[in-house]
């Protein structure tokens, strides 16, 4: 077997990265997940993707295109494949109720703070495997 070079060793290595940061992961989704719109999977999974190598993730879209619930459905799918084992949700007070119904549908425990409450530092610490929401 022949000897690799440096410049061998450092395509190979360019290669795998190449394919692992545009390669789609293969997920599966819960059964208790509605579909998601075509966008929407697309965000899912490379969400998911920057999880998997990062701490952080950051969905930014325009109004309406269904932010929350890709946050609910990676909480879930989270939550499910051990990445995360705790999820709290920091949001305006009035969607409180928006979340509690969401996240019950999900059948996932959570806790909820306001913004009000995040903003007088009554978040307590936790581990690194909690999966922060921050919702508008």
């Amino acid at each position: 077997m022949p000897l690799m070079t440096d410049h061998d060793k450092n395509e190979a290595f360019l290669s795998q990265m190449l394919q692992k940061r545009f390669s789609p992961p293969l997920l599966t989704l819960p059964d208790n997940i509605p579909a998601l719109t075509p966008e929407q999977t697309l965000c899912f999974r490379h969400a998911v993707r920057i999880l998997t190598d990062r701490r952080a993730v950051l969905l930014c879209e325009p109004t309406g295109t269904g932010k929350s619930f890709i946050a609910a459905t990676l909480a879930v799918y989270c939550i499910q494949t051990g990445i995360v084992n705790a999820v709290i949700i920091v949001a305006p007070a009035h969607l409180s109720s928006v979340w509690h119904n969401v996240m019950q549908h999900f059948h996932l425990s959570f806790i909820f703070y306001s913004y009000q409450a995040a903003s007088l530092d009554h978040i307590p610490d936790t581990d690194a495997q909690t999966l922060y929401i921050l919702d508008e």
